[in-house]
């Protein structure tokens, strides 16, 4: 049952940041930044950069930035819904739903401590054969806040970027960018 559950928000998830790789006419465009008062957080965007989520009554999450080279980056902020226990179990999940997505060949190439804002985190670099064959590097950032009432679900903060594993380069940093104008709010 909660592998059942689990495996429907990682799906989720990954259809949340698949169909707004491509932003339309009716997606809400954000320069500069973005603050959620949901999720508590606000996120400065690079100079040049524009980010698109979905409008209303979509779930407000986080938004995402097409980038070049085919690359994607994504900022999101869900409830701990699957109960990980732990960051460490937060990764696993999401390297286990690479797999089950039906990816080739993933790996993991880098896992290390880290921080996103105030929040402890973990860096996770995947590699991966994407179902076009495209080898992909997928980096993410995550970081889990309590509750502001004990016995509340947790928050789970990411920030991640996949792209062609031929242009890594062209978006080296970008990533880090987005970390550093990452900000808690006060829980409402």
């Amino acid at each position: 049952m909660k592998r059942d559950y689990i495996e429907f928000l990682m799906i989720l998830g990954w259809m949340v940041v698949s169909t707004s790789a491509a932003a339309t006419q009716r997606d809400v465009e954000i320069r500069d930044s973005y603050s959620n008062f949901d999720y508590a957080y606000r996120v400065a965007l690079p100079q040049g950069l524009v980010g698109f989520r979905d409008p209303a009554p979509a779930p407000n999450h986080g938004f995402g930035v097409t980038l070049k080279e085919g690359a994607y980056l994504w900022v999101d902020a869900s409830y701990n819904s699957p109960l990980w226990d732990s960051l460490d179990a937060a990764a696993d999940a999401r390297l286990e739903s690479r797999w089950e997505e039906g990816f080739g060949g993933v790996k993991q190439i880098e896992r290390n401590p880290t921080r996103l804002g105030s929040l402890k985190a973990v860096r996770l670099v995947l590699g991966y054969v994407d179902k076009t064959g495209t080898a992909m590097a997928e980096e993410l950032i995550l970081a889990m806040r309590a509750p502001k009432v004990k016995g509340e679900v947790k928050i789970i903060y990411t920030i991640g970027v996949r792209v062609p594993e031929s242009h890594r380069d062209a978006v080296e940093g970008v990533l880090q960018q987005f970390v550093r104008g990452f900000q808690l709010q006060p829980l409402p």
